[in-house]
């Protein structure tokens, strides 16, 4: 496992890390729900938002696949992968009815329902990006820094209108291109902002990217 402090919801077999304010959130604020890249610190998108002035309660979901090079543990991620096409069906198809139902089990504990924005980075950006047919209207919103919609056979996300949800997507130098993400999700009725950054990570690009989020209104909810 990844260490102390774990929780699990009720239904999904995911662990995570609730990162509370150390000051009162504003009021309607949502809750982040992260998912960090692929071998990555799990505290590095937690102590990004934080740097950004975000306020309100952030939960780190925790990649679940173990990852071995020969007999040592190489790290974590969320699916299997040996080239961004050739994502691997069932450690794909399990983390995101995983995220789903992380979700579903935290918005029935909550009193304030359908404030929660998910945000992710790689792996964990794609795995937000597939999940949104799933949970549009159950979420205020997206960040996906450097994440892609995979194409695969076994795969064909449902057709929906995503009625206006606001999804951000961050290009980073190192990321690779896939400018088609906003045309689709665009003419599926997503409000769409991209951006883009030459030079920095991913984490300044978020670092950023929130700060200038945070100033604006505040994503409706659903």
């Amino acid at each position: 496992m990844h260490g102390a402090s774990q929780e699990l919801a009720a239904r999904s077999a995911l662990a995570f890390r609730r990162s509370a304010a150390e000051v009162p959130a504003r009021a309607g604020e949502p809750t982040l729900i992260l998912l960090p890249a692929a071998f990555e610190s799990n505290e590095t998108l937690s102590e990004t938002v934080r740097a950004a002035g975000w306020r309100g309660d952030a939960i780190t979901l925790l990649p679940p696949r173990v990852v071995y090079n020969a007999q040592e543990v190489r790290g974590f991620t969320w699916f299997h992968a040996l080239e961004r096409d050739e994502i691997e069906p069932a450690t794909f198809g399990d983390s995101l009815w995983q995220l789903e139902r992380f979700v579903l089990d935290l918005l029935e504990a909550q009193a304030d329902p359908c404030k929660l924005v998910l945000v992710g980075m790689a792996e964990g950006a794609t795995l937000v990006l597939a999940a949104i047919p799933y949970l549009y209207d159950r979420i205020a919103g997206v960040i996906a820094i450097d994440g892609y919609l995979p194409t695969a056979s076994w795969w064909t996300p449902p057709a929906v209108d995503l009625d206006g949800l606001p999804v951000w997507l961050i290009q980073t130098s190192s990321g690779e291109c896939d400018a088609h993400v906003a045309r689709i999700l665009s003419d599926r009725g997503a409000r769409v902002r991209s951006a883009a950054t030459e030079t920095g990570s991913a984490c300044d690009a978020l670092r950023d990217g929130l700060a200038t989020w945070l100033a604006e209104p505040s994503p409706a909810p659903c």
